[in-house]
C-alpha cells in the first residue's frame, strides 16, 4: 500500500516553486514536480527519489509536520517567510509524517515539527520544535554562509 505525500518548495511572492507529490512504497520514494500557485496542483514534470532531492545543488530544508500539531501550524507562516527570503538559495520541503511514516522513519523523526537542513545530500542541522522566522533565518545564514 502507498500513501501520497506533498512537498512544497516555496518561491518568491507566495508561490511554490515546485510541488512534489510523493508516493511512499516499501522500496522507493517517487515524486512528481509541477509549477503552480500555492496549494493548487496543475501539471507534472520529472521523477526522482527523495535522496536525489536531498542531494540537489540547492540546499534543502525539510519540515516534518503533522496536521494536528499546533506548533507545526505555527511554523507554516515562518516557513513561507524564510522560503521567500531565500528564493533561489534554498528549497523548502514539507512532509506530513502521518501520511508518510516510512519517510519519517528513514529520517529518524521522533517529534514534530522537525526541521532538517541538507546541503549536498548531507544533514548539516536538525531541530525539533517551533522556531521564529528570525531564529530560523539566523540558523540558515550560519550554515549556508
Amino acid at each position: 500500500m502507498s500513501a501520497p505525500l506533498i512537498f512544497g518548495g516555496l518561491g518568491s511572492g507566495g508561490r511554490i516553486s515546485s510541488v512534489i507529490l510523493v508516493t511512499v512504497r516499501a522500496q522507493a520514494l517517487n515524486y512528481l514536480c509541477s509549477e503552480q500557485k500555492y496549494y493548487k496542483m496543475k501539471t507534472t514534470a520529472k521523477k526522482a527519489s527523495l535522496s536525489e532531492l536531498i542531494k540537489s545543488d540547492t540546499p534543502v530544508l525539510i519540515d516534518l509536520f503533522a496536521t494536528w500539531c499546533g506548533p507545526c501550524k505555527m511554523m507554516e507562516p515562518v516557513l513561507k517567510q524564510v522560503a521567500n527570503n531565500n528564493a533561489g538559495k534554498l528549497q523548502v520541503v514539507k512532509i506530513d509524517v502521518d501520511k508518510n511514516p516510512a519517510a519519517a522513519q528513514s529520517l529518524k523523526v521522533r517529534g514534530v515539527p522537525t526541521l532538517i537542513l541538507f546541503v549536498g545530500g548531507k544533514q548539516i542541522w536538525r531541530q525539533a520544535g517551533y522556531m521564529s522566522a528570525a531564529q530560523l533565518q539566523t540558523t540558515i545564514d550560519t550554515h549556508l554562509n
